[in-house]
């Protein structure tokens, strides 16, 4: 996810510069479709925060809870044919199949509200949307890491996006956008329409998602993004 904020603060996220923005698009997102049933219970939080107790919890929730392909159960008899990341793209493609997992039927950016309380125990509200990003090398220094990450969890993702096609766990970015079109448009336009969807995670975060498939809209996104 994107969001505007003008220094690199939260875990796992990465300074952008603002060529790297340019290849800011939109795509066709799967979502969870009606019959799947209440989005409280298909949802999840980072796959980096679930431990083994809260794991058990989400399966439970539901058949069709996110957790199941985003971080799916090791067993003793796992092999290279059949293991979290295999049977993640089979259960994928079973969802897929059924009528669980829905496309859409345009490319869309999806915006995004976040409001939670902090760590110091004031509320707060985030906002940023959902785009698919260009892959830059790290030496042409488009894209900057605030901290050391392990090779462990890198792995971990990249096999599970290599088994799926999928990326289950999108990259948190932040951007610098002097005074922030993007949002300004957002909230002028697309805010006060109904959210597609809301949901209150784990902490007590509500999330609300707004897809928007509007051309002149998005041109709007990419043209701010690259200074056009």
């Amino acid at each position: 996810m994107l969001s505007s904020k003008a220094k690199c603060l939260s875990p796992g996220s990465w300074c952008t510069r603002r060529s790297f923005l340019e290849t800011a698009v939109p795509f066709r997102a799967w979502r969870y479709s009606p019959q799947a049933g209440e989005l409280s219970d298909l949802v999840a939080p980072p796959y980096d925060v679930i431990g083994p107790e809260l794991q058990s919890q989400l399966y439970a929730r539901s058949a069709y809870n996110v957790v199941r392909v985003d971080l799916g159960v090791t067993t003793p008899q796992d092999n290279e044919t059949d293991n979290r990341y295999t049977r993640a793209a089979r259960l994928l493609a079973r969802w897929k199949e059924s009528g669980i997992l829905i496309r859409d039927p345009e490319p869309t950016v999806t915006f995004v509200e976040e409001r939670f309380v902090g760590p110091d125990g004031r509320p707060g509200v985030r906002h940023g949307f959902l785009a698919v990003m260009r892959l830059y090398d790290f030496g042409e220094g488009v894209v900057f890491p605030h901290e050391c990450t392990l090779s462990g969890p890198k792995e971990d993702r990249y096999r599970l996006m290599e088994a799926t096609a999928m990326s289950l766990s999108p990259v948190f970015l932040l951007y610098d956008l002097p005074g922030d079109d993007i949002t300004v448009a957002w909230q002028a336009q697309l805010s006060q329409e109904t959210p597609a969807a809301v949901v209150t995670g784990e902490e007590g975060t509500v999330t609300r998602l707004w897809p928007t498939a509007d051309v002149a809209f998005l041109r709007m996104i990419m043209e701010s993004l690259s200074g056009g």
